[in-house]
C-alpha cells in the first residue's frame, strides 16, 4: 500500500513538472510576440508585410502563423483598360456586301464599324470620358491601318498614348472635303420604302446634319433640304420647315407621317 502511494506521489510530482515546463514555454512565446516593434501599417490588416523580413521570420517561427497572400490591387473601372470592342473600328474603304451593309455604321453580331470618321471620332470621345483609353490603333482596319503603320515611330506612339492627338490626326486625315460632303448630302434620301420598314427618320436628319457640317454650311437651310430629300408624299403631309422648326421637331413629324 505504501509503495502504491509513494507511485501516485511521484506521478503528480512529473505532471506539476511539465505544466510548469509548458506554461513557461506560452508564456516566453508570448513575451516574445508582444515585444515585436509596432510599425505604421501600410498594408490591409492581416498581411504581415508589415513587419520587417526579420521580423517576419521570428514572428512566424514563434507563432506558427501561415499569413494569408496579399490580395491583387484594386483598379478602378475609370483605369481599367479597354477593349477595341468598346469602340469599334473605324474602316472608311469599308466595301458594301451581304455581311457589311450599306451605312456609315455597320453593325455586325457584336462589333461596331464606322465608315464616317466623325461618328467614330464622336465614339472614342464618349468612351475617353468614362475610362482612360491608349493604344486605339487597334480600332483602325483596311486603309486605315495601312495609314497609321507608314506613319513615324513617335508619331504612331504618341497617337496611342493621348486619344486626343489620334483623333485629330484621324480626323484631318480622312474628313470629307466640302465638295465631296454638299455632294453626300444631296444623295441622302427618305423614301417611302424607309417608312415602310420604319427606318428611323433620326437616322436621316443626323447623316444630313452631319454633311452640312462638314460642307461648311451655316443656318437652318439644311432642314429645308431634309424636306425636299423626303419622298414627295411625304412631304405633303410633312410639311417644309420654318426657321423656328427644329431637328427634334423635323424628326418627330417624319416618323408621325411614317407610321400612318
Amino acid at each position: 500500500m505504501d509503495r502504491k502511494l509513494d507511485a501516485l506521489q511521484d506521478t503528480i510530482h512529473n505532471n506539476k513538472s511539465s505544466i510548469k515546463v509548458t506554461l513557461t514555454t506560452i508564456l516566453n512565446r508570448l513575451n516574445n510576440l508582444t515585444s515585436l516593434p509596432i510599425q505604421k501599417e501600410t498594408t490591409r490588416p492581416g498581411d504581415c508585410t508589415k513587419y520587417p523580413l526579420v521580423e517576419q521570420g521570428h514572428f512566424l517561427a514563434n507563432t506558427g502563423y501561415d499569413p494569408p497572400l496579399p490580395l491583387p490591387p484594386v483598379v478602378p473601372p475609370s483605369l481599367q483598360g479597354f477593349r477595341a470592342s468598346d469602340i469599334g473600328y473605324f474602316h472608311p474603304g469599308l466595301e458594301v456586301s451581304k455581311e457589311y451593309p450599306a451605312g456609315d455604321i455597320v453593325n455586325v453580331g457584336k462589333d461596331l464599324y464606322y465608315r464616317d470618321v466623325l461618328l467614330f471620332v464622336q465614339q472614342v470621345k464618349h468612351v475617353a470620358s468614362i475610362k482612360k483609353i491608349e493604344n486605339l490603333s487597334l480600332c483602325l482596319q483596311g486603309s486605315a491601318m495601312q495609314w497609321f503603320a507608314s506613319l513615324d515611330s513617335n508619331t504612331q506612339s504618341s497617337m496611342n498614348r493621348e486619344h486626343v492627338i489620334f483623333t485629330n490626326k484621324l480626323t484631318i486625315k480622312y474628313r470629307l472635303s466640302p465638295a465631296l460632303a454638299l455632294n453626300k448630302m444631296h444623295q441622302q434620301h427618305y423614301t417611302m420604302k424607309d417608312a415602310q420598314n420604319l427606318r428611323p427618320a433620326d437616322e436621316y436628319i443626323q447623316a444630313m446634319l452631319r454633311y452640312e457640317r462638314a460642307a461648311g454650311m451655316i443656318g437652318n437651310g439644311i432642314l429645308v433640304q431634309a424636306w425636299q430629300n423626303l419622298h414627295w408624299e411625304l412631304q405633303r403631309d410633312v410639311f417644309c420647315p420654318t426657321e423656328n422648326t427644329t431637328p427634334d421637331d423635323l424628326v418627330a413629324r417624319i416618323d408621325q407621317v411614317a407610321q400612318v
